[in-house]
């Protein structure tokens, strides 16, 4: 999915791939708590920019028979690779909400 992002003024768009890998456990009350790592590559231009890694807590619930909220919060931490974070291109923590609408 591109994102956009506000760079020297002017709005670019950025098209990242990202790789999740997420474990839970339920909770009562229709949810689950887990902890989430995502790595994120950055593509601008055409060229691999950047990379991070991220890693952090995440919690599931249901809002209704078809409607389920993910929010995590996230930290950089430095990757495998280079051995330090990409502060850069990506923010030193993240905080992420999304929907999922099954219909």
């Amino acid at each position: 999915m591109p994102t956009f992002a506000h760079i020297g003024g002017t709005w670019q768009q950025q098209n990242p791939f990202e790789i999740a890998l997420d474990a839970a456990t339920a909770i009562p009350g229709n949810g689950f708590l887990g902890v989430e790592i995502r790595q994120s590559t950055l593509n601008l231009h055409g060229f691999f920019s950047g990379r991070a890694l991220f890693v952090g807590p995440s919690l599931f619930f249901s809002l209704s028979k078809a409607i389920v909220v993910k929010v995590a919060w996230e930290a950089q931490i430095p990757a495998e690779t280079g051995g330090r974070a990409d502060l850069v291109n990506y923010e030193c923590q993240e905080f992420r909400v999304q929907f999922a609408w099954n219909f």
